[in-house]
C-alpha cells in the first residue's frame, strides 16, 4: 500500500481509500519500548491483557524517547486475530487488538480480515 498524505488525510493511492483522518495526537515520553499500531496505556507502555489504553502508537519508539500517541479518531491497529467491521477491540497481553463482547473496549474494526494483521480502528478512548 502506498500512502499519501492531503489535507491531513493519509490516502492509499491504489483505491483513494482514506486510511487515516484523525488530527487528535499526544507525545509521551515511552516508559518502555514501544511498537508502532499497538495500545499505549496510562503508565506510557503496552496494557496489560484487557486493560484500558490512552492511544495507539504511531511509529517503534525507544525507551525514554517521545512517542506520537493517536487518541481520538481513526487509527491503525496490529490484531492478534481475525476481526470483523464493527468488532469491540480491547488489548490482549502484548498490546495488539483482539475482539471483545464486554463492555470495556479501546473502539471498533473498520476492517474485515480473517487472519492477524493491520485494521483501522475507530478509537473512542
Amino acid at each position: 500500500m502506498i500512502r499519501i498524505n492531503v489535507n491531513g488525510n493519509e490516502i492509499d493511492i491504489h483505491t483513494g481509500n482514506i486510511i487515516d483522518q484523525s488530527l487528535a495526537y499526544i507525545d509521551i515520553v515511552a516508559a518502555d519500548n514501544l511498537v508502532a499500531n499497538r495500545f499505549v496505556d496510562y503508565e506510557f507502555k503496552h496494557p496489560m491483557i484487557e486493560k484500558k489504553a490512552i492511544g495507539v502508537t504511531e511509529t517503534n519508539t525507544l525507551e525514554g524517547e517521545v512517542a506520537k500517541i493517536r487518541y481520538n479518531g481513526i487509527g491503525l491497529v496490529e490484531t492478534s486475530t481475525a476481526i470483523n467491521i464493527g468488532d469491540k477491540l480491547i488489548c490482549d497481553l502484548y498490546g495488539k487488538a483482539k475482539k471483545t463482547l464486554g463492555s470495556l473496549y479501546q473502539g471498533r474494526s473498520l476492517d474485515t480480515i480473517a487472519e492477524p494483521g493491520i485494521v483501522r480502528i475507530l478509537l473512542s478512548f
